[in-house]
């Protein structure tokens, strides 16, 4: 099942879900309407002799609160989810404990979503926005989640993968919601975790956008204009209005963006290859924002957390579509070598290098190790992503009208120049130093950071098969 199939299996789930739906919001605006009722009660009747305003406030709207959440969950339990015999069946206290949890996961979205939104809308529509994709969060958390089947309703029939992709759900969303919070959290803050190219790269940014021109790249200190490839600041200049709107938030979100963007493929990929396992599909998008590198690295106004998702669409769209991506002359190696072209312009051209040897034993892989049939089937494609990810990158210098200072600032000072003390040095950096591949390796767990003991384990297991 490809994204396109999946995506229309979940859009007819969710049409068949219609009437369930509707019953829960008439049950939801009856909660409404007794919350309101129990909070104008207890403010103006029970709790009047409580002197202090807010704490006679809050009182009522705790009050309110529970009344308008058991009311719902009694009839979504008696109407909306009748037909689940389930919900007759677990005790009343547990289904009613998941209700809650179900509706503060809904609360949190709905809090976050509207500090975020209201950023660039006013409150009342971020607020109604907020309100709106928390109702549609607690329904399916309810729908499969509290009130579920045990064994017969749901996208996939077989009742064990089933009950593992309802388990999987609250998971996702539980930990999507925690990891925004946690990837938007002190987001505008000049204190982050973060790389001191930062501010460089914000330099550039601000004083291209004041000239009102995409290129060439301009900065305030000499020599120091095309640092890196004009994608990164195209991006700044849109999200801050071309200076427009000037904020740490502005020029960050998108990174945020392409951050979770990654977590989502890396999801994708080990649902797909554990056997369509929603649960291992979860965990590993949980994962991969949990590491403590993604974290540092995945906030910042630097090239790495779009570098990082369009090198790996790379092998996303190499592994997802196995095996007719490994036979394809044409069709795929183009799809490939236009998400490699955009990593070499939001890094550096020495990307191809990485991509192509990942790519290459991929494909030794595939071919049994056979030099011959590499050769003849895989080589072909291979040399056309090249070729097709350095003309993409190569539109850098035929529409910069200085191309002279990008080969002499990029291409000899940012990537050729760091080998200027010569090749015998930089095979004894290779080999030993700070920046060894020893110190990298080991680089591996310290990036992985509470994560490292389960990414040792993964190493083991792949180790042995």
């Amino acid at each position: 099942m490809g994204p396109v199939q999946a995506i229309a299996t979940v859009i007819r789930w969710c049409w068949a879900q219609r009437h369930r739906f509707f019953k829960f919001g008439v049950v939801g605006v009856s909660g409404v309407a007794i919350n309101q009722i129990a909070i104008w009660v207890c403010q103006e009747k029970l709790f009047t002799g409580v002197d202090n305003p807010s704490l006679r406030l809050n009182l009522s709207m705790a009050v309110g609160i529970v009344l308008g959440m058991t009311n719902n969950f009694h009839w979504n339990r008696k109407w909306t989810w009748k037909d689940r015999g389930r919900t007759q069946d677990l005790p009343i206290v547990q289904q009613y404990l998941q209700y809650a949890a179900a509706n503060w996961a809904g609360i949190v979205v709905q809090v976050t979503l509207t500090n975020l939104l209201v950023r660039w809308m006013p409150y009342l529509p971020a607020n109604l926005f907020g309100i709106g994709v928390a109702c549609v969060i607690n329904f399916i958390l309810n729908d499969l989640w509290t009130y579920r089947h045990v064994a017969t309703e749901g996208i996939d029939p077989e009742a064990a993968r089933l009950e593992r992709a309802r388990l999987a759900v609250p998971l996702i969303i539980c930990g999507l919601i925690l990891g925004l919070c946690t990837y938007l959290h002190g987001l505008g803050s000049i204190h982050i975790l973060r790389n001191g190219d930062e501010l460089v790269y914000m330099q550039i940014t601000r004083v291209t956008g004041t000239l009102g021109q995409w290129l060439p790249l301009q900065s305030g200190m000499e020599e120091m204009r095309n640092t890196k490839p004009p994608l990164l600041f195209w991006q700044g200049l849109l999200t801050t209005d071309w200076g427009a709107h000037w904020s740490l938030v502005a020029l960050r979100w998108p990174s945020v963006m392409w951050t979770f963007a990654t977590g989502i493929l890396c999801g994708l990929l080990a649902w797909r290859m554990s056997g369509r396992d929603p649960f291992k599909g979860a965990l590993a998008a949980l994962f991969y924002l949990a590491f403590f590198s993604s974290y540092r690295y995945g906030r910042p106004f630097l090239t790495n957390p779009a570098e990082t998702f369009w090198v790996f669409a790379c092998f996303f769209t190499m592994l997802w579509w196995k095996p007719r991506s490994f036979d394809s002359k044409v069709v795929f190696p183009t799809v490939i070598g236009v998400l490699a072209g955009m990593a070499l312009l939001t890094k550096s051209f020495a990307q191809l290098l990485p991509i192509g040897v990942g790519l290459a034993w991929w494909h030794m892989h595939v071919r049994g190790w056979q030099w011959g049939a590499f050769v003849r089937r895989s080589l072909p494609g291979l040399a056309w992503i090249a070729l097709l990810s350095l003309g993409m990158f190569s539109l850098w210098f035929a529409l910069d009208p200085e191309p002279a200072a990008i080969w002499r600032e990029f291409v000899m000072g940012e990537n050729v120049g760091k080998m200027g003390a010569g090749f015998g040095a930089w095979v004894r950096g290779f080999a030993w130093g700070d920046s060894s591949v020893w110190s990298l390796a080991f680089g591996w767990f310290l990036n992985a950071g509470l994560l490292a003991f389960p990414l040792f384990g993964v190493m083991v297991e792949c180790w042995k098969r």
